[in-house]
């Protein structure tokens, strides 16, 4: 576990999926309450997620989130009304060269923009499972490489939790300098353009909120979360959260099963808030 380097918080940033967001992915009404007391005290909420814009929207109008977030692990990051502050794709080449790597992946391989949510079979239970999940209905296209102009986001999923792992670390290595490649499931791979990393966004929304990376306090529990808790002021993973993460946040709170997200705010946060 690392140590908690902040002295004042001024910003809080979550990853939604397993964090913010309840096991049946709702937000529960004890996590709005801490929303709302941080709210309360001049402490903006902003989220990280690697979902894509409009499978965020809904929470963040819940949620009377009136500030920047970011989607694509970072990618891009966009005001509450919509408009668009920040956007990184992958050159073509990148995401034909990428495509071409995964053509022997056994699960499934999608690309994603801000518009659209590009896949080979629409009836997949891969995607309509992650379709039920983030609220967004795909669109099906007969060559992903022609769609390769505008990427924000490449998602390779499968069931196999070792080959992942391995896929994960050969495209890590092979695109290092061109993409991010992390996991946000055991099985599911985002792969971003090498810039657009939750690190990355921490800077980012920091600067757009006019704090430093030492105000900021972040909240995760996967592979894909652990660049902005390393970057963080303050790094809080779920108690649900992989030894690997766990290991290199300052706190860790309950499950998101548990309410861990607003016991966090109490516990861990609100000592740090200066109240002018």
């Amino acid at each position: 576990m690392t140590s908690d380097s902040a002295s004042s918080i001024r910003l809080v940033l979550s990853d939604m999926d397993g964090t913010i967001l309840s096991s049946e992915r709702v937000l529960s009404s004890k996590t709005q309450m801490a929303v709302r007391h941080l709210r309360d005290v001049g402490i903006p909420v902003a989220l990280v997620s690697a979902r894509p814009p409009q499978g965020m929207v809904p929470y963040i109008r819940q949620l009377e989130l009136q500030g920047p977030c970011a989607a694509f692990n970072g990618g891009l990051i966009f005001d509450a009304d919509g408009a668009i502050k920040y956007n990184i794709v992958f050159p073509t080449s990148v995401a034909q060269a990428l495509l071409s790597c995964l053509a022997a992946h056994e699960g499934d391989v999608w690309f994603q923009n801000k518009d659209r949510w590009s896949v080979r079979d629409a009836t997949r239970s891969f995607v309509t499972n992650e379709s039920r999940i983030i609220g967004v209905q795909p669109y099906e296209v007969e060559n992903l490489a022609a769609e390769a102009g505008d990427v924000n986001r490449i998602i390779a999923i499968g069931d196999n939790v070792e080959k992942a792992a391995r896929l994960e670390q050969e495209l890590g290595e092979k695109f290092a300098g061109q993409a991010s490649v992390l996991r946000s499931t055991p099985t599911k791979i985002n792969i971003t353009p090498a810039q657009a990393t939750k690190g990355h966004a921490l800077h980012k929304l920091a600067s757009f909120y006019n704090v430093s990376a030492q105000q900021v306090a972040c909240l995760g529990d996967a592979q894909n979360d652990l660049p902005m808790l390393c970057e963080a002021g303050m790094s809080i993973a779920m108690g649900q959260a992989p030894e690997t993460v766990k290991e290199k946040a300052a706190h860790i709170t309950g499950s998101n099963a548990e309410d861990g997200w607003a016991d966090a705010v109490e516990r861990f946060i609100m000592p740090h808030v200066v109240h002018s």
